[in-house]
């Protein structure tokens, strides 16, 4: 079995290879969405995946919120845990793009927002998450 590696070692490995590249700003696809719910659909903790691959759970994070790019054999790791093939996973990605989900749509009407109009709609999330 492959030693842990950390995050910022993977990426460093991986520079001019094409690799997984971490990134600042996060770029959520369907795609990364998908892999989020196989983990979570099969119990996994981010900790536990990143062990079954041999990578650390900050890398698991990155790639579920769109920070760093999945390389192929990474994904191929993915697959073989889940127990399901490159075909099936490439169905639940089209329709993961087809049937959005209210996160998808509310991050989707937001970017047509202007400054004020954000401002605003942080105010009420807020006071939402504050409660009763």
């Amino acid at each position: 079995m492959k030693p842990k590696q950390s995050y910022s070692a993977y990426v460093k490995a991986s520079e001019g290879s094409g690799g997984a590249q971490r990134s600042n700003r996060c770029v959520i696809t369907a795609q990364t969405r998908v892999l989020k719910d196989l983990r979570v659909k099969n119990g996994h903790s981010m900790k536990a995946l990143g062990k079954k691959i041999g990578c650390s759970d900050s890398f698991i994070s990155h790639l579920e919120n769109g920070r760093a790019d999945l390389p192929n054999a990474t994904l191929l790791k993915l697959l073989e845990v889940y127990k399901i093939g490159l075909k099936y996973f490439n169905e639940l990605v089209r329709e993961k793009e087809q049937d959005p989900d209210d996160l998808d749509v509310v991050l989707s009407l937001t970017k047509k927002l202007g400054p004020k109009q954000l401002s605003y709609v942080r105010q009420v999330i807020e006071e939402v998450l504050k409660g009763p």
